[in-house]
């Protein structure tokens, strides 16, 4: 595997913790190993640690992609004295809407049915909007998603013979 090297923590609200990308290598034994060590933390709070398989698509998401938060806020208002009583939501998930536009045949039917099948509407996964960002940049913009929800259809639309495009509207989830 590719040793990372020393990582320094990310531990803010909008840093989401530490997100490494670590690209195999071709070897018949694999294995994963994190080194924590802080000498002045008296406890140290891993959070969520997640080992899985990345999808890198041939091709880049379409133009368009739509990143910010789900406002959950209320903002209730009485209808005979015009008085506002705001309710700030506990959270405001943040969110992304997106396309894959021109997937391949082999990835159409192959590697996004795989990952609708493997997942279902009950596993959640780690959506990366770009591989090539900063990894400070990376840690912000990387949403715990689920890809799929209950009782929606997970199709593809096909816009040519050979290519195909699913759209994705993906909720943090908290």
């Amino acid at each position: 595997m590719a040793d990372t090297g020393l990582l320094s923590a990310e531990a803010q609200d909008e840093s989401q913790g530490n997100v490494v990308l670590v690209l195999p290598a071709p070897v018949t034994a694999r294995y994963l190993r994190v080194d924590l060590t802080d000498g002045a933390a008296p406890y140290m709070d891993i959070g969520l640690f997640v080992a899985g398989q990345l999808w890198p698509l041939q091709r880049c998401t379409a133009y368009g992609i739509r990143e910010g938060r789900v406002m959950l806020d209320r903002r209730e208002r009485n209808p005979y004295t015009g008085a506002e009583f705001p309710v700030p939501a506990i959270v405001n998930p943040r969110m992304a809407a997106f396309i894959l536009s021109a997937l391949s045949n082999a990835e159409a039917r192959n590697q996004h049915r795989d990952m609708l099948r493997r997942l279902g509407a009950a596993r959640d996964t780690l959506w990366i909007s770009e591989l090539g960002d900063s990894m400070a940049e990376r840690n912000r913009r990387v949403i715990w998603v689920a890809m799929n929800v209950s009782g929606e259809d997970a199709a593809i639309s096909r816009y040519s013979l050979p290519l195909a495009s699913p759209g994705f509207r993906v909720v943090e989830r908290v």
